[in-house]
């Protein structure tokens, strides 16, 4: 125990502190670097808002032996999203992703990266205060879910992300159409409110759990959307992207420190924990994603001229 957390969930900690703050050097470098700043802190507060009362409604709970906390989350969980978010923005940004379909490229993305994630966390178990505690405890609803995950968390990933990043491609046409100064430092924030507004709508639990036509929490009907969303996000990323020019590595390594460093640290902790029941999709899905990032850069480097554009607009 280290500050009264255990060892790997501190470590979890640090690691999100580290690479959250390179997010915000590398976002700050960049075209437009305080706007882009404003939308990576703007997320952190629309996620603590989402987590807070995701743990009020009793769909999960956090441990709080943390050492830093917003309400009843972890900032850690906060900026690991955060991170995510701004990574996955990134690489769909220099993949030339349409605007329209920036919310469902973007939501695959971060999503497939929880499919790790999740799982590791979840079965990382220490013995506190009397109870066995992961570091979240989803509320059972089903058994033979995903690795001990329910399927609508990741269909909620998804949308977390792309509705957030859809009020952000609204604010961000206002402001190249106006060019309001004001209006630019304004809109992540507003943001936040419009992405959250809909993520506690009744359309999500259309997407979530196909309610009407099916009760909340029916594992067939879990399943199904999100195999329909992740078909529809994977499809938008494959169908659309285009390769045209070269990762620069030099200057945004972040992007891609972010998602090898958090699959890593999953990889790490499966194996040196015994985790033996998270093995195969922290293994399965870390490789995809390292496949998917090997496949960008080394199909740009075919492409000696960078073009004009930013390599992250």
């Amino acid at each position: 125990m280290i500050f009264g957390t255990p060892i790997t969930w501190f470590i979890a900690e640090v690691l999100a502190s580290v690479l959250f703050i390179l997010c915000i050097i590398h976002a700050a470098k960049q075209e437009h670097g305080i706007i882009r700043v404003l939308t990576l802190l703007g997320f952190v507060l629309y996620s603590a808002m989402f987590e807070n009362v995701g743990v009020y409604t009793h769909i999960y709970d956090y441990n709080l032996h943390r050492v830093m906390l917003i309400g009843k989350v972890p900032i850690e969980i906060l900026m690991v999203e955060a991170i995510i978010f701004y990574a996955s923005i990134c690489i769909a940004e220099h993949l030339h992703i349409p605007k329209w379909g920036m919310p469902f490229a973007v939501g695959f993305l971060s999503s497939f990266q929880d499919m790790s994630l999740d799982p590791a966390a979840v079965f990382d178990l220490h013995l506190l205060d009397g109870v066995m505690s992961g570091q979240w405890n989803w509320t059972p609803h089903y058994a033979n879910n995903f690795f001990g995950i329910p399927f609508f968390n990741f269909s909620g990933w998804m949308y977390l992300m792309a509705f957030y990043v859809f009020a952000l491609e609204v604010g961000g046409w206002l402001f190249r159409k106006y060019k309001k100064e004001g209006f630019g430092y304004a809109y992540p924030f507003l943001a936040v409110i419009v992405a959250f507004l809909l993520l506690v709508s009744p359309l999500v639990r259309f997407l979530l759990f196909a309610e009407p036509f099916a009760p909340m929490y029916t594992r067939a009907a879990e399943l199904i959307m999100l195999v329909v969303n992740y078909v529809v996000g994977l499809f938008v990323l494959l169908r659309y992207m285009k390769i045209d020019r070269p990762f620069d590595l030099k200057k945004n390594a972040i992007v891609y420190i972010v998602p090898i460093v958090l699959h890593l640290y999953d990889l790490i902790m499966a194996f040196a924990l015994g985790l033996q029941n998270v093995i195969i999709p922290v293994v399965v899905v870390s490789l995809l994603h390292f496949a998917f990032l090997a496949f960008v850069y080394f199909r740009g480097k075919k492409f000696k001229q960078p073009s004009t554009k930013p390599a992250v607009a």
